[in-house]
């Protein structure tokens, strides 16, 4: 089977297609581009939820954790394109939430530059998030937000910034306090 047109199906949202060549065995789920892209890297990017819920049930885990060439895995893909349910759906299977790609970027970077507001919030939320992680280039999500802000995301850039606040805040006081 051409990669190609799996790929398209894949990116298309083609459920159907899609079962019928995974099932079939005429094509594995975890397949991967020469990038390292496997088919829940192009599900998650699409927005596709049932065919993330489809992958789900055939990727073990460390293919659903799986990272591309540059370092990004579903995760990463879900949120840079601002896919709110598989992001959800992916925080239930996924491992590191503060896992930095090859230029340091985190999925709340990669939110918080789409200006994704609801994802933003859903992760700011998650146990563990670290808001003030820095990607290469020393920029934190609340800096991602600020330079997105330019397209318009001001407001996203705002509620970064208090909980990065709330968060450094919060560690500085667990720091100097007694238990």
């Amino acid at each position: 089977m051409d990669k190609i047109v799996f790929i398209k199906h894949l990116f298309l949202g083609n459920f159907e297609i899609f079962q019928f060549l995974i099932t079939n065995k005429l094509i594995s789920p975890s397949s991967e581009t020469p990038e390292k892209m496997n088919s829940l890297h192009f599900g998650a990017m699409g927005g596709h939820v049932s065919i993330v819920n489809f992958l789900l049930t055939f990727l073990s885990k460390d293919q659903i954790t799986k990272s591309t060439s540059s370092g990004q895995t579903a995760l990463h893909k879900a949120c840079s394109m601002g896919r709110l349910e598989v992001v959800n759906i992916l925080l239930l299977q996924s491992g590191n939430i503060n896992l930095q790609d090859k230029n340091g970027l985190t999925p709340l970077h990669l939110a918080a530059s789409a200006g994704s507001h609801s994802i933003v919030q859903l992760l700011c939320n998650q146990p563990g998030i670290e808001v003030m992680l820095e990607d290469v280039e020393g920029d934190n999500a609340e800096d991602a937000a600020v330079k997105a802000s330019k397209n318009g995301f001001s407001k996203l850039a705002s509620f970064l910034t208090r909980v990065g606040y709330v968060q450094t805040r919060t560690k500085s006081l667990e720091k100097n306090c007694i238990f």
